[in-house]
Formats: structure tokens, C-alpha cells, sequence
């Protein structure tokens, strides 16, 4: 009897220690899934974030068709910028004038692009062939490089680029946000010529 007792002792303790080890052995396993299935979910949250930042940017970083237009007397392009309630790092500017691409990056620092001005740039009077450095004569005026920026939050700016010997057919905008490119947020393909008065 002792024996017989002994050994049921033993098969129960076996038993009982089996059982044990299968928890443990199935917490381990729902653990690592756990693991598993968080750092799956946290990789499509983290880049979600920037697609959704991207997707803000419609409607918030456009383009103002009021003013802009093609000054063909000046050959320039004049186009206006606004940004509503949103951070923007960088906005790239595309304009296509007869098969011809111009692009130009407009950033929140104040930054000299070739042939590119703020609107209603003061110059003076210049014969064509006066102007020196990098000094450009635009309509009689040497215009020296002037700073360009982006508009702040809820603001607008409207910009000169110098250089279309033909109608622009397309303006195009990009943001960047959050360090990260986004695709087209406006576009304009039907640029009015500007009037007298502009």
C-alpha cells in the first residue's frame, strides 16, 4: 500500500508539474504574439501619422487663384500662396510653360532663389545693361536678389518669377511636413494674364 500510494503521489505530482509547465509554456507564447502583433500595429500607426499630416495639407496649402496671372509684357509669373492652420516646412513650386519646368522650394527662412521676388519688389530705374552682380533688370529696374519665405500659418504671399517667355499651363504645389514630402496639394492650369493695374 505504501508503494501503491507512493506512486500516486508521484503520478499526481507529474501531473500537477505538467500542468504547470503548459501555462507557463502558453503565458510565454501569448507574450511573445502580444509582442509580436504591438510592434506589427505601432509600424502602421507611426506611418500613418505622416500620411495623415499629408492628407491635412488639402485645402490648407493652395494656391490663390486671385492673384495669380502671367505678365507677358515682363514675361513673369506672378502666384500667390496661402497656408491656413497648419505647420509647413517647405512648399516645392512647379510652373510648366511650354514644355519648360521651373521648380523653385520655398522655406520658412528667408532665402535669395534666382529669379524669384516677392511681389511689389522696390527697384529703381536702370538702363538695361547697368545692372551689376546678380543684380537682374526687370522692366528698366535693377532689382537686386531679394529674400523669399513662405507665408506663416494663416497668411498669404504672392511671388514674382522672372524668365517665362511663354504662358505658364501649370502651377503645382508640394508640401513638406514633419520632414516628410507630400504629393501635389493645388494645382492651377488656366493662368488669367494679369491686368494693367496688377
Amino acid at each position: 500500500m505504501f508503494v501503491r500510494d507512493s506512486m500516486e503521489r508521484k503520478l499526481k505530482y507529474k501531473k500537477g508539474l505538467s500542468g504547470v509547465v503548459t501555462a507557463m509554456i502558453m503565458i510565454g507564447l501569448v507574450l511573445v504574439a502580444a509582442g509580436i502583433i504591438w510592434g506589427v500595429v505601432s509600424r502602421i500607426l507611426q506611418s500613418s501619422e505622416g500620411a495623415e499630416s499629408c492628407i491635412e495639407t488639402i485645402n490648407k496649402v493652395t494656391i490663390n487663384g486671385i492673384y495669380t496671372c502671367y505678365d507677358e509684357g515682363l514675361e513673369q509669373v506672378h502666384f500667390s500662396l496661402s497656408i491656413e492652420d497648419i505647420d509647413v516646412d517647405e512648399v516645392a513650386v512647379s510652373i510648366s510653360s511650354a514644355g519648360n519646368v521651373q521648380s523653385y522650394t520655398l522655406t520658412n527662412t528667408d532665402e535669395t532663389i534666382d529669379d524669384l521676388f516677392p511681389y511689389k519688389t522696390k527697384a529703381s530705374y536702370c538702363p538695361a545693361t547697368a545692372c551689376t552682380g546678380n543684380d537682374v533688370c526687370i522692366n528698366g529696374n535693377c532689382i537686386p536678389p531679394q529674400a523669399v519665405k513662405l507665408p506663416g500659418k494663416r497668411g498669404g504671399q504672392t511671388y514674382v518669377a522672372n524668365g517665362f517667355i511663354s504662358e505658364p499651363d501649370l502651377i503645382r504645389i508640394a508640401p513638406t511636413i514633419s520632414g516628410k514630402s507630400c504629393d501635389v496639394s493645388d494645382s492651377l492650369s488656366h493662368i488669367e494674364f494679369c491686368s494693367l493695374s496688377a
